[in-house]
C-alpha cells in the first residue's frame, strides 16, 4: 500500500511540475478584458485596419505579456506594415515563450530574417523548423533549399573572397 501511495504522489508531482512549466497563455485561455481586447484586435485584422490591430494587440500584451497568440499576431501585423524589425522582435519573444507551440512560426521567422539579410540566424531558424515540422512536404522542401542558401550566404559574408575580374 505504501508503494502505491508513493507512486500516486510521484505521478501527481510530475503532472503538477509539467503544468507549472508552461509559461505562456494561448488565445483560448483568455477571459475578461484581455479576451475582449484580443477579439477586437482580430476584428481589426479582418477589416485590414492594421494600425488599430497593432494598438489592440499591444494593449493585450500590456495586460498579459505571456500570450503567445498575441505575440504571433502582432508579429504578422508588423510584418504587413513593413516593420520587419518589429515583426522579428515579436516572433523571437513568441518562440522564447513557446518554442514548440507553432512549428510554422520557425519558418516565418526564418523568412523574415533572410529578407533582412540575417543569414546565420535564418539558417538556425530553418534548421529548427525542419527538425520539428514533418507535415508539409512542399514547405519542407522549400525550407531545405532556403537552409542551404542561407548557410552559403552566411559563409560567403563571413569569408569574403577577393574579386578581380579580367577583361576577355
Amino acid at each position: 500500500m505504501l508503494r502505491f501511495t508513493v507512486l500516486i504522489f510521484l505521478f501527481l508531482l510530475m503532472g503538477a511540475t509539467a503544468f507549472a512549466q508552461k509559461e505562456y497563455l494561448t488565445a483560448d485561455e483568455l477571459s475578461g478584458k484581455t479576451a475582449r481586447l484580443f477579439d477586437r484586435a482580430q476584428e481589426h485584422i479582418e477589416a485590414r485596419d492594421l494600425s488599430r490591430a497593432e494598438q489592440a494587440l499591444s494593449a493585450v500584451l500590456a495586460e498579459e505579456p505571456a500570450i503567445v497568440d498575441a505575440r504571433i499576431l502582432l508579429g504578422h501585423v508588423r510584418y504587413e506594415r513593413d516593420n520587419r524589425p518589429g515583426a522579428i522582435a515579436q516572433y523571437q519573444q513568441a518562440l522564447q515563450l513557446a518554442p514548440d507551440y507553432d512549428q510554422r512560426l520557425w519558418y516565418q521567422y526564418a523568412e523574415i530574417l533572410r529578407q533582412e539579410r540575417l543569414f546565420a540566424e535564418a539558417a538556425t531558424a530553418y534548421a529548427r523548423f525542419l527538425e520539428t515540422d514533418e507535415q508539409n512536404a512542399v514547405l519542407r522542401k522549400r525550407a531545405e533549399q532556403r537552409l542551404a542558401d542561407t548557410r552559403f550566404a552566411a559563409d560567403a559574408l563571413a569569408n569574403p573572397q577577393p574579386f578581380a575580374p579580367e577583361p576577355l
